[in-house]
Formats: structure tokens, sequence, C-alpha cells
């Protein structure tokens, strides 16, 4: 299935090579976790007491697997460099179309956990990433 990935509104194919890797929509389609209940635990009562409010959806940490890959050595290192680049802003947009979905996540960028350069040509990152607010998303 064609994955369309746009970052900060830039086709990241085209732009830095940039495609996401075999299993990366899993991690996007994963649940936030909720926010723990207000409660109180006090030792003149048994258990606990939690009071009922409305739910409420947590930030969350992603780590996304990413390829970039080059046509050539040179290029490869223009692709890199610029999308280092896109990465430092530290706030990240990203559009994800597939099939039936085209969905738009804001992400802030924590750190690149594993960067492993497979040839002169391809590499793969694992991004750190971190969603404030995962009700905040366009579906189109």
């Amino acid at each position: 299935m064609k994955v369309t990935l746009n970052i900060n509104g830039k086709d990241a194919l085209k732009t830095w090579g940039v495609s996401l890797e075999s299993g990366a929509l899993t991690v996007l389609l994963t649940p936030a976790p909720m926010k723990s209940f207000v409660e109180n635990k006090s030792p003149l009562l048994h258990g606990k007491e939690i009071y009922p409010v409305e739910p409420r959806v947590d930030e969350r940490d992603i780590q996304l697997s990413i390829i970039l890959s080059a046509p050539d050595q040179s290029t490869f290192l223009k692709y890199y460099s610029e999308f280092l680049e896109e990465l430092q802003k530290g706030i990240i947009e990203m559009q994800v179309i597939c099939g039936g979905m085209n969905t738009t996540y804001y992400f802030t960028y924590v750190s690149c956990q594993t960067f492993n350069q497979m040839n002169l040509r391809l590499a793969k990152y694992v991004l750190r990433l971190n969603e404030p607010n995962p009700t905040n998303r366009i579906k189109g």
C-alpha cells in the first residue's frame, strides 16, 4: 500500500528522500494513553477515593522509524543535511495519506534514537517524537 508522507507541508520523499519504514503506521495508529483520574489515598479510608471527572487523553511519546534514500552519495548528504535542519526546527506537522487514511499529526522533535547508515545512499532513523495533544489532529 502506497503511503504519502508530508512533513511541514513538504513532500518528504521528493524533498529529502524520506519515507516511513514498514510498520511505522502501526506506531502512528496506536491509541494515546489516558490521564490518571484525580484520586485521594487517605490513610483514614480503605482503598482510595476516585473523583469522577471526564476522562482526558494524555500526551504520548513515539519512536517512528523512517528511511532516507538517495540515488548517490552527494544527494544523500544533501538530503541528510536538509532533513536535519527541518527536524531541528522542533515542530513537526506530519500528514500521512494511505488508502482511506489522511491524518495530520502535530509532534515536537525530541531526538534521533538510532541512525543506521546502510550504505552511501540509504539510512534508517528512529525518531523520538512527542505528541503533546493527541486529540489535536486533522483528519481528511
